[in-house]
């Protein structure tokens, strides 16, 4: 059975875990708080911060994933590819790009360099 790894457990990521349930996969959740919404829908549930790559990267060891995603949040997008970098999985950006995407200095600058229209301040 594969194994995927939802970075988040909030409102906005009951729907991801229902999916993937409905899918037929095992579905381990990273979420600091104790009893996040999507707990009670995935079949681990990790106490890991999204903002903690490194706890993250040890629960997708532990738990042997085969891919890491999250849902209905931008934050954690970076912590997916540090996991996915880390466990030589999958991933449709790297944790440059990633980076980017999440820091909204570096974001702004990259716009800037090609030439991507965006507000001064």
């Amino acid at each position: 059975m594969l194994t995927l790894l939802l970075l988040g457990g909030s409102n906005c990521q009951v729907t991801a875990a229902q999916a993937a349930k409905a899918m037929g996969l095992r579905v381990v959740l990273a979420d600091y708080l104790e009893r996040p919404p999507a707990a009670e829908l995935c079949d681990v549930h990790v106490r890991a911060s999204t903002f903690d790559p490194e706890a993250c990267i040890r629960a997708a060891r532990e738990h042997g994933v085969d891919g890491v995603f999250t849902s209905g949040t931008d934050q954690p997008v970076l912590t997916a590819a540090k996991v996915a970098a880390a466990l030589d999985l999958p991933s449709p950006i790297s944790v440059d790009t990633a980076y980017k995407a999440t820091n909204k200095r570096d974001m702004k600058a990259a716009f800037l360099a090609y030439g991507v229209p965006c507000a001064p301040y």
